[in-house]
């Protein structure tokens, strides 16, 4: 089985990242990791896929652990964990967000929808009110739909942050990895590191062109900071379809890594991963008994 987790983050961390569901403190991650090394043989990505090539599976008790999006604040807690209990993890990284470029599209409206920054923002002549609990959840969900309507939601988002950034006081707590990070992680063997795409787009929602450059751009970029190929690749937001696989194949990816797998080509471009939300031992317990059945695992005889 291999699990999947996003924002790790510091005590210090703003209250509107620490409200958002897929954040956990480092403080919670780090019981989480010692509870599975004690329950689970933890191994890296690599690893666990060297196992279903040699084997056909691997067995129930072993286990990976993969997060996503590539925050600085979420490597740095995540890598004095690994460090501190000996255990191998993946970052699957979107590339746009290293050295402070623009943070992916879902980050930036969650920041602005929650972090009482600006009392409201101009989005296309549609006044939007951060003031109250209840307009603040009214304005996000206004901006993700109006992020889904436009053409290319990146380089819109992009725009409005530009016109209405964050300070540095909350962006140092949502910025991306930097290239200084990417190398540490190259320059060890506890923190792999895999591509998220360029910009966290919907894969299976853009042009093909589109879908190519996302993967292409993001593998290269990757490579060129840490000095070793990028094998693996997690389709964002679990989207992906036939086509997709064929454009991660095409440009050299060994494996792509889903949530729930579509069955639309062979399992190793859908690896299915299990989302960890929930603080409690007893909720992650549940949460594997669950799913399981959902892992490469060998065949029982």
């Amino acid at each position: 089985m291999i699990l999947m987790y996003h924002n790790i983050v510091s005590g210090d961390a703003t209250e509107g990242l620490k409200s958002l569901g897929i954040t956990m403190t480092q403080h919670t991650f780090r019981k989480h990791v010692a509870w599975l090394k004690r329950k689970f043989e933890i191994v890296s990505l690599s690893d666990y896929l060297m196992r279903v090539e040699a084997e056909g599976g691997v067995d129930r008790n072993v286990l990976a652990l993969t997060l996503d999006d590539g925050h600085g604040v979420t490597y740095d807690c995540a890598r004095s964990v690994s460090v501190e209990y000996n255990v191998p993890m993946t970052i699957f990284v979107s590339t746009c967000q290293i050295d402070d470029g623009p943070l992916i599209w879902g980050m930036y409206i969650n920041a602005i929808s929650t972090e009482c920054i600006y009392d409201s923002i101009n989005v296309e002549g549609r006044v939007l009110d951060f003031q109250t609990a209840k307009s603040r959840k009214q304005s996000r969900q206004y901006l993700l739909e109006w992020a889904f309507a436009q053409t290319d939601i990146a380089e819109s988002v992009a725009a409005l942050e530009k016109e209405y950034p964050l300070p540095a006081d909350i962006m140092k707590h949502y910025r991306g990895m930097t290239s200084e990070q990417l190398r540490d992680a190259g320059a060890g063997n506890l923190i792999g590191i895999g591509s998220h795409t360029v910009s966290h787009p919907f894969l299976d929602a853009i042009e093909a062109e589109a879908v190519r450059d996302e993967l292409l751009q993001s593998k290269l970029k990757l490579e060129g900071i840490i000095g070793a190929p990028v094998k693996y690749v997690a389709y964002p937001s679990g989207g992906y379809n036939s086509d997709v696989i064929g454009v991660a194949k095409a440009v050299g990816y060994e494996a792509g890594f889903a949530v729930t797998p579509r069955n639309l080509s062979e399992e190793i471009f859908e690896i299915p991963r299990v989302g960890i939300y929930r603080d409690s031992i007893a909720l992650l317990r549940l949460s594997l008994m669950k799913h399981r059945r959902r892992g490469l695992f060998k065949t029982q005889g």
